[in-house]
């Protein structure tokens, strides 16, 4: 007899870690002052303070030495002849140990630390380290590091080096090597890397610098890379040679790999981002822009507003957007789409969303793809951290909208219902004014399904109108007729899995399947019955500008006893049992052959019922196909009925077009006869790079953008702005 062993691996307890705190080095350590007393005979002795002031931004001439934390000091001097232009950021550390002993200290770390131990933050880990750390190094005097040896899994280590050693293991094991001491500088903008050679940096209070950190071989350099980038979960390789990410700070990296793509070897560069965002009131005191200024976009933003934030390379769009963006009503809910993040908000119902690119397209995740999902999510606001491609055509499609004359339903308290043209509606609210504007509409609610797809009232939010030329006509159902623009989404069934989806007016096509109602025999909940009995009376009024062709269609959708059958296609629901390799019952399968001679395109709901029992009982036993089968029941259970398009035309001319927002179920019903419309009226904040209003028209109308300068008026507000460097401030 076999016995079969199965080993548990636990989650081991991590020793105790509080009170373990990092290295002092004191004011004043060794290597500081030794510093200190070469470089006083060489340049002059530096002014050494805590803090930098803003003042210093007016100094041509500066030698200036402050601390960063953890022992590291920043010496920035300026240099009047020197050949490369550049003044000097010098980095002071603790002195690096002895090859030899770093090498057994990582050994003896090998021997200590457990495969089990689970850690949940970067503290965590360098507590953790610093915890092994006390464990294994034996503080000595007199140590010759050239012949020390491990000791009983511990190491031997002059007392005044235990620090250092700390210090070093932090920076490579925990911090990000090299990097650590500008990452602590919260002093820096940028920092870069060509190639071998030094590091340069963009100082806030000194311009650009060279410091006295890099690499002076290509192993030595794309070795480092390597690490670095698979330390912030980005591997990078001559194959997938660029990454963009983000650093455990916050900051912004892009990494070029090789030689291949990068001429003088590996590089990087780094934009540093502040922990806690920039507020709208540092930026009014630093002349960004000024108070009318921000008071108008708080204006703006609280009522829904779309925006572009743009500007050139490292202006400061990002900074500007996360600062606006506290002027969002505080309970709206809000979807961030970036390739890195950067985008900051104080929003609770704040859904972030970044990119993933494995370098294969069937397993990465685009802009593009996190966009058009976001639309679903039914937020108030989406906020886009940098429109470069597609990505910005879909932007476009979530500021779209129907014609005035789109039949809607509308409640308004408890016991009125009113049949009326969205157009009436919307201008009703807004009354005079913008052609496209926004305001919240108190009390007022739409028909709609929910996602069981039930008919439902639920609340509208929200109203617009704006002017398009981008208008299609969507004729169905035997003649009736919907204007929309193109960009607007209206829900079709996919016949491939029977489940409702949004399609662009632009994308339709003949005979496809328009989601519409009809009130289920099976259905009485408690709105619905209500709906029905206000229906026949005298609560119900209907708008002059609602055609008697409309009236009629709608009164046969909302009438369940009326006599006119739920209506399914017969089509796709046949080929999806096929794909599931079900037979059809044998008093069913002249729906094939009705189906196959054209003479019969619907299922009517009683047959489409016994259809499915039948089914579902020769199915018993197949777990598959049953799961399957359960999206024919969800058809079943709800009151989802079709029609299909005729034909969908584009229309010349300009046309104000109007939308409602319902934040619930994200449609309502309108149309001729009523379809299911999707509420795409959701605002968006972009970043994009355009130095002016005519790049920016140039960037969106052609490839791979492209959208329609017809359609620039669905963009509120283009905000511009640039980086400007006066001497002597």
């Amino acid at each position: 007899m076999v016995l079969g062993i199965r080993v548990l691996k636990r989650k081991a307890k991590l020793p105790p870690l509080e009170g373990i705190e990092e290295p002092s080095f004191g004011e004043r350590p060794p290597y500081l002052q030794e510093y200190l007393e070469k470089v006083e005979r060489e340049i002059g002795k530096p002014l050494i303070v805590e803090r930098l002031s803003s003042e210093m931004k007016k100094w041509r001439k500066f030698n200036v030495l402050y601390p960063v934390g953890g022992g590291v000091y920043i010496h920035a001097y300026s240099l009047e002849h020197d050949i490369s232009g550049y003044s000097r950021y010098i980095v002071i550390e603790p002195p690096r140990p002895h090859p030899r002993l770093l090498r057994l200290v990582e050994e003896a770390l090998a021997l200590n630390i457990r495969s089990e131990y689970v850690l949940e933050s970067s503290e965590e880990k360098k507590k953790l380290l610093l915890y092994l750390l006390d464990r294994i190094l034996m503080p000595a005097e007199g140590i010759d590091y050239s012949r020390v040896e491990l000791r009983r899994g511990r190491v031997p280590v002059n007392r005044e080096h235990v620090n250092y050693l700390k210090y070093h293991l932090i920076r490579e094991k925990v911090g990000v090597g090299v990097l650590e001491p500008f990452l602590r500088d919260p002093y820096l903008e940028d920092i870069s890397l060509s190639g071998i050679g030094n590091f340069y940096v963009i100082h806030k209070m000194f311009g650009p610098l060279e410091s006295n950190l890099g690499f002076k071989t290509e192993e030595e350099l794309d070795s480092f890379i390597i690490k670095l980038a698979e330390k912030i979960g980005k591997p990078i390789s001559t194959a997938r040679p660029i990454v963009d990410a983000t650093l455990p700070d916050g900051s912004r990296i892009n990494i070029v790999y090789g030689s291949d793509v990068s001429l003088r070897g590996s590089n990087l560069t780094i934009r540093r981002v502040s922990k806690v965002p920039i507020s709208v009131t540092q930026l009014i005191d630093w002349g960004t822009f000024d108070s009318r200024i921000a008071a108008y976009m708080w204006m703006m933003l609280s009522e829904g507003m779309s925006m572009f934030v743009c500007g050139e390379t490292a202006s400061g769009k990002t900074t500007s957007l996360n600062a606006l963006a506290v002027f969002i009503r505080p309970n709206a809910k809000i979807v961030s789409i970036e390739d890195t993040a950067e985008v900051t908000l104080p929003h609770p119902n704040w859904t972030r969303e970044l990119t993933r690119d494995t370098g294969k397209p069937e397993s990465s995740v685009t802009m593009f793809d996190l966009l058009r999902a976001a639309l679903r999510q039914r937020p108030n606001y989406i906020i886009v951290g940098e429109i470069r491609g597609a990505e910005g055509n879909i932007a476009f499609q979530a500021m779209q909208s129907v014609s005035w004359d789109t039949p809607i339903a509308l409640r308004a308290g408890r016991r009125k219902i009113l049949l009326a043209t969205i157009g009436e509606v919307v201008d009703k609210v807004l009354g005079e004014g913008s052609t496209r504007a926004r305001r919240v509409s108190e009390g007022l609610q739409t028909l709609s399904l929910n996602s069981r797809g039930k008919l439902v009232w639920s609340a509208v939010s929200e109203v617009q109108r704006h002017v398009s030329s981008s208008i299609y006509k969507v004729v169905y159902n035997g003649g009736d007729v919907l204007h929309a623009t193109g960009y607007h989404s209206v829900f079709t069934l996919d016949p491939n899995d029977l489940l409702i989806k949004p399609t662009l007016v632009s994308k339709l096509k003949s005979g496809d399947f328009l989601v519409t109602f009809k009130r289920s025999r099976t259905a009485g909940t408690h709105v619905l019955s209500l709906l029905e009995r206000l229906l026949s009376s005298e609560n119900v009024s209907v708008s002059e500008e609602v055609s008697d062709r409309a009236y009629r269609n709608w009164m046969k959708a909302l009438s369940r006893t009326h006599s006119t059958s739920r209506k399914l296609p017969l089509k796709p629901i046949l080929e999806f049992l096929d794909r599931l390799g079900v037979e059809l019952p044998g008093e069913l399968r002249y729906l094939k052959v009705r189906m196959q001679n054209k003479t019969q395109s619907f299922i009517e709901e009683g047959t489409l019922r016994k259809l499915y029992i039948e089914v579902k009982s020769s199915s018993k036993g197949k777990a598959g196909v049953q799961k399957e089968l359960s999206k024919l029941k969800a058809l079943l259970d709800s009151d989802i009925s079709v029609v299909q398009v005729e034909r969908v035309e584009p229309i010349d001319g300009h046309e104000t077009v109007y939308d409602l927002s319902v934040p619930g179920t994200q449609l309502f019903m309108g149309g001729e006869s009523p379809i299911a419309l999707h509420n795409t009226g959701h605002p968006v904040l972009a970043t994009f790079h355009a130095a002016n209003l005519e790049r920016l028209i140039q960037r969106l109308t052609n490839h791979p953008i492209s959208v329609p300068k017809t359609n620039m008026d669905n963009l509120n507000i283009a905000w511009f702005q640039s980086a400007v460097y006066v001497r002597g401030f």
